[in-house]
This record gives structure tokens, C-alpha cells and sequence, in this order.
């Protein structure tokens, strides 16, 4: 497997974690297990990432062994222009008719999203986290983490979706 294909599957599973996908959450050793190649490579592979800006590495307090990786913004938007359409099929179209419900209306809750694209909480969460990454949305989040007041955010750029359209 060439470097780049690791990265790329590294940014896929960091990126489907953060979308709370079912089955997905980053370990470096699984990872390395299911592509094939070792954890030496996977290791590069962060820090190369790390270099570029797309991950934070961190270790936790007392286990000099476990390291945690997020996205960072800039790699949340990599991720989403390069490869979020191959690993979400129809992101695209959800994103375009989330758009055009939100320029009707001032806001709207995540349950009226649901009803109004006939798709699951997970995701429309998915879309709205997606769409606040890219700057195209604002949300305001509720005690228990659900997403309310989901708004177009106004600006002279206008709106960004998936692939850059």
C-alpha cells in the first residue's frame, strides 16, 4: 500500500469517527491490521499528516503509549472535498436540500430536517456537522447535544458544499 493510500485511509476512519458512523473509531494498530501494512507505516503516515496541518496528536496524561488524533479544521475540509461523497453516497444531494429548506426558513430544529429530507438523526447530524465545517451553517447545540436553531450563515462567499460546488 503507497503512503498516500494510508493517509487517505487514515483520514477516512479519523473523519468517520468524527461523524459518529457506526463502527468507526481510529486505532492505529486495527487500522494497520486491516490495510495490510504495519504500524510503523500508519506512525509516518500520522506525522506526515500531523506536518500538513490535517491532524493533532496528542498523548493522554500517564500512558506514554496511547495516542489520540483528531481532524483539524483545515483536514475536516480536506476530508470533506476530497473523499466525503465516496464515503458517504448522497451527501451531495442531502447537503443541496438542506440548503434550500434553510434559505426558506429563518432556522430550523434537526428533528424538522428529518422530517424534511426523510432521513435518521445520525444523519442529518452528519450533514449539519459537515456544513459547519465548511462555514456554511451555524448551530446552536442544546444541553444534551442536539443540534437547534440550524441557520444559514450569511456572507458575501455564499454557501460551500461537499466537492467545492
Amino acid at each position: 500500500m503507497k503512503p498516500r493510500d494510508v493517509r487517505a485511509a487514515i483520514m477516512d476512519e479519523l473523519a468517520l469517527a468524527w461523524l459518529q458512523v457506526p463502527g468507526h473509531a481510529f486505532v492505529p494498530w486495527a487500522l494497520a491490521e486491516a490495510q495490510g501494512v504495519n504500524v510503523l507505516s500508519v506512525g509516518r503516515a500520522l506525522v506526515e499528516l500531523r506536518e500538513a496541518g490535517s491532524v493533532l496528536l496528542y498523548r493522554q496524561e500517564g500512558d506514554a503509549m496511547l495516542v489520540s488524533v483528531v481532524l483539524t479544521p483545515q483536514g475536516q475540509a480536506e476530508w470533506i472535498n476530497d473523499r466525503a461523497e465516496s464515503c458517504l453516497p448522497g451527501v451531495r444531494v442531502q447537503q443541496r436540500l438542506m440548503y434550500q429548506l434553510l434559505q426558506r426558513q429563518e432556522h430550523v430544529s434537526a428533528a424538522t430536517l428529518e422530517a424534511f429530507l426523510g432521513l435518521p438523526a445520525l444523519r442529518v447530524r452528519q450533514l449539519v456537522l459537515i456544513m459547519r465545517s465548511l462555514g456554511s451553517v451555524q448551530a446552536a447545540v442544546d444541553a444534551a447535544g442536539h443540534f437547534t436553531e440550524i441557520r444559514v450563515r450569511r456572507s458575501a462567499e455564499g454557501i460551500r458544499l461537499v466537492g467545492g460546488a
